[in-house]
């Protein structure tokens, strides 16, 4: 920031001030990772945008403005992409509608599910300047580029015809939402991607993991009753007042057996962490709840064991010092834990047949393991 600080800095104040910037700075590369392993159309690719330093500084500062304003111009009913909402709010709201439907007392009714994919992959750019003039926002804020979206709707036409994929004439006069405005010549650059999927579900598994709480089964929702009190904006939590809690005390409340599943535990966590609450104050942590502290205060005093940094510590491979600390805990699945669940019928060691695969034997007495 020495040397190219001041550089950045005025860059940043003149695009502001002119509203012009250069065609260096402007350049992108799209960079297109496969949605699925065969694509047909070139909607099948999820597009990557590698922007110039300065444009990001600019596209951050400019996002951070509208940002303020977003959550007052936006419907509450749309939960995702905002500061502060969470999608989740409306799937707990849909468990809530749906938790009835199969009682015989309750009127026909049915559920549509609307597929929106589009309406987050393209949105029309006339469409978008009409709704910011219509909301007052700056000029500066509302003119767009319209030479710059040509351009790369020509190069999507361009790669679709070089590589034999369908076209989707129905984006031919779309803006590419997130796409970066330039006036520059394109470098397209295809590269494979494993299934992203497979590894977020991966992630939030992990994540997960990390916060459950193996004596109550908690989990993340530890902060849940304080949440409920702070966010008494978002739809979901006027959804529960109106239908469960109906104006009652949070602190004093108790769901009634027809409440839904999700419900009935949130509940089940603040009845559990009142405790740790002294005159409204969190008794840990000099009185600021976090999850961390909530944790603490659900382990309650824990011995510290002499092998806890040669199982957990930076240089092992977590999935290493996973099944190091399950062997400890004597809890790794040998076969004589399955043969007791009714998993598997043969008990015997595979190493060394002749003696049943216990804990002892696989990691001490088995003529392989000792030989290891």
């Amino acid at each position: 920031m020495e040397i190219v600080g001041n550089d950045v800095v005025d860059a940043v104040k003149e695009f502001f001030t002119l509203g012009n910037m250069l065609k260096q700075i402007i350049s992108t590369t799209l960079t297109l990772i496969f949605k699925k392993t065969r694509p047909e159309t070139v909607a099948d690719f999820r597009t990557i945008a590698c922007c110039n330093v300065v444009y990001k500084i600019i596209s951050m500062v400019i996002c951070n403005r509208v940002a303020a304003v977003l959550p007052s111009i936006i419907n509450e009913t749309q939960s995702a992409f905002i500061k502060g909402r969470d999608i989740v709010d409306n799937i707990l709201i849909c468990h809530d509608l749906v938790r009835l439907y199969k009682r015989k007392a309750c009127s026909p009714r049915c559920i549509m599910k609307v597929d929106l994919k589009k309406a987050y992959e393209s949105i029309e750019f006339r469409f978008i300047e009409q709704m910011l003039q219509a909301l007052k926002f700056p000029d500066k804020m509302v003119r767009g580029d319209r030479g710059s979206v040509s351009i790369l709707l020509r190069v999507f036409a361009t790669f679709s015809a070089a590589s034999g994929l369908a076209r989707n004439n129905e984006n031919s006069e779309i803006y590419f939402n997130g796409m970066a405005p330039a006036e520059v010549d394109y470098m397209l650059h295809i590269s494979g991607s494993k299934d992203r999927g497979s590894m977020q579900k991966l992630l939030m598994v992990r994540i997960r993991s990390t916060l459950e709480i193996p004596s109550s089964g908690l989990g993340e929702n530890l902060e849940i009753h304080l949440w409920l009190a702070s966010k008494s904006d978002h739809m979901w939590i006027k959804s529960v007042d109106h239908v469960y809690m109906k104006g009652r005390d949070w602190q004093e409340y108790t769901p009634t057996t027809n409440s839904s599943w999700t419900w009935r535990k949130i509940c089940q966590v603040k009845d559990i962490m009142k405790a740790g609450y002294v005159n409204g104050n969190w008794s840990a942590n000099n009185g600021v709840y976090s999850v961390s502290s909530g944790y603490k205060w659900l382990l309650g005093q824990q011995n510290k064991v002499p092998w806890l940094s040669l199982v957990w510590n930076k240089t092992s491979i977590p999935k290493h010092s996973f099944i190091g600390w399950l062997a400890i805990q004597e809890r790794l699945l040998t076969k004589d834990r399955l043969l007791k669940f009714g998993v598997i019928s043969d008990g015997l060691c595979f190493l060394y047949h002749h003696y049943l695969e216990t804990h002892q034997h696989l990691l001490y007495d088995c003529h392989f393991s000792q030989q290891c």
